[in-house]
């Protein structure tokens, strides 16, 4: 079977691996689509800031084999796989920091979600990270599990009750989402920045403010002029550009925060004046992946369809023109949200 993989130094490689097969408490899952992440196209790179470089953590696709042991899932089932579980038993799953589990990042999918097939350990069934999909959610839709619980999390940690206005950097399809769950919870002004004129106009039409990155100074604070003169409450950093984690600083109001969403490149250093975050009672929170307490909420949020994420998909390409995948999302001259599917024949 094929399977994606980064290759070296730079960029993907599909290759001819072995079909896995399950041992008795796991299963295999025939993947039918899985969504590019940001997070992947970094890791084709060599500054990628994390620790694994495998590829395709949004899979959706069919149960092909159940192992023996295994009860609750049968042959031919729709299923979501998240490719991390926590083990929910451990002093930061206790406090509720379930993706700095010790065994968070220690499993995966095998050989990786952008795969024909996919082995689902027993870890991942026992913890939650195999979602059953209703029939109201298509594959494209279910594609977006992942990201969106992501984006669900990230939010959950800023408590958006009386936050007026918010600003994301980065109007990539995670920009978008976070855009979208904020309105919806109430925020009554969402302004995305992005230099893509391409989404800049996809946020437009979804209703949301949008402006062109301003890296003057002095006329990054006069976007405080358009928030209301005080600044932003909250800034999402949506993007692992350091320029727009510096930028969000000028922007934000006193006593404002500030979120790192995207995954920023190895050794990105940046120079802070401690006075200014101290007088300013500014506060940096930081947000990485997500759990099945986001994943099972936001296959809700999807099957509800009341906020049309599926409007984010924009390309299709087949396993086997991965490379060309790869490089739309990349390029996003015209591209949101880029999905891979696989349309073997059984």
């Amino acid at each position: 079977m094929k399977a994606v993989f980064v290759a070296s130094p730079e960029g993907v490689i599909v290759k001819d691996v072995s079909a896995p097969y399950p041992k008795d408490d796991e299963i295999v899952v025939r993947m039918k689509v899985c969504g590019l992440c940001g997070s992947d196209l970094e890791k084709t790179t060599i500054s990628y800031g994390m620790g694994s470089t495998r590829l395709g953590h949004e899979p959706v696709g069919e149960i092909a084999k159940v192992g023996n042991n295994v009860t609750g899932f049968k042959e031919m089932e729709r299923v979501f796989t998240h490719h991390h579980v926590p083990c929910y038993s451990c002093y930061y799953c206790s406090h509720n920091a379930e993706t700095m589990c010790d065994s968070y990042q220690l499993n995966n999918l095998e050989p990786c979600g952008l795969s024909e097939e996919f082995l689902v350990s027993s870890m991942h069934i026992q913890r939650g990270g195999v979602l059953k999909l209703p029939t109201s959610v298509t594959d494209e839709e279910a594609s977006l599990i992942e990201p969106l619980a992501c984006c669900i999390r990230a939010l959950n940690k800023c408590d958006l009750k009386g936050i007026d206005d918010i600003v994301i950097m980065g109007a990539g399809p995670v920009g978008i989402m976070n855009a979208l769950l904020a309105r919806d919870a109430g925020v009554k002004r969402v302004i995305l920045i992005d230099p893509n004129e391409f989404r800049l106009e996809f946020g437009k039409r979804m209703g949301f403010e949008v402006l062109h990155p301003i890296n003057d100074e002095e006329k990054t604070r006069s976007i405080k002029d358009v928030l209301s003169g005080r600044g932003a409450d909250l800034v999402v950093v949506a993007t692992g550009n350091q320029n727009a984690f510096i930028q969000s600083l000028k922007m934000l109001r006193k006593g404002g925060s500030i979120v790192l969403f995207g995954v920023p490149a190895r050794s990105s250093f940046v120079n802070i004046d401690l006075s200014f975050l101290y007088a300013n009672e500014i506060s940096i929170l930081s947000s990485y992946a997500a759990t099945e307490v986001e994943t099972n909420r936001a296959l809700k949020l999807l099957a509800d369809r009341r906020l049309n994420f599926g409007s984010l998909i924009t390309h299709q390409f087949n396993l086997e023109n991965a490379e060309s995948a790869f490089r739309c999302a990349h390029d996003a001259v015209d591209a949101m949200k880029v999905v891979i599917v696989n349309e073997k024949k059984k």
